[in-house]
């Protein structure tokens, strides 16, 4: 039991810490990216935690290699208009100059 806390609350304070190095970001803002990812990170906290074969450092390991990866993204999209396109996607202008665009409509269902 004692393993059990101690690995939840490892757990607990390294997803905090990935939140607070990616910085805050209202739910509209997401990018649907970010938000599967966000929860990926916390399902392999969650295998790691209840997997009886999974120690502390596999735990830590996960956790760190995929915050890493999220703020490689991140700091790419940031850096480089092209790739935010690609990683992020680009907004569906549905009314233009307060005219429905059917076009745009009819593509984004």
């Amino acid at each position: 039991m004692v393993h059990f806390t101690i690995e939840l609350i490892i757990g607990f304070v390294g997803i905090f810490l990935i939140v607070k190095i990616l910085g805050k970001t209202q739910i509209s803002q997401i990018t649907p990216f970010f938000f599967i990812s966000a929860l990926v990170l916390g399902e392999l906290l969650g295998n790691a935690v209840y997997e009886k074969d999974v120690g502390l450092l596999n735990i830590l390991y996960a956790l760190g290699l995929w915050g890493f990866m999220m703020i490689i993204v991140e700091k790419i999209s940031d850096r480089y208009l092209k790739t935010r396109k690609f990683l992020e996607g680009s907004p569906s202008i549905i009314v233009r100059n307060g005219i429905p665009d059917r076009k745009e409509m009819k593509k984004t269902n």
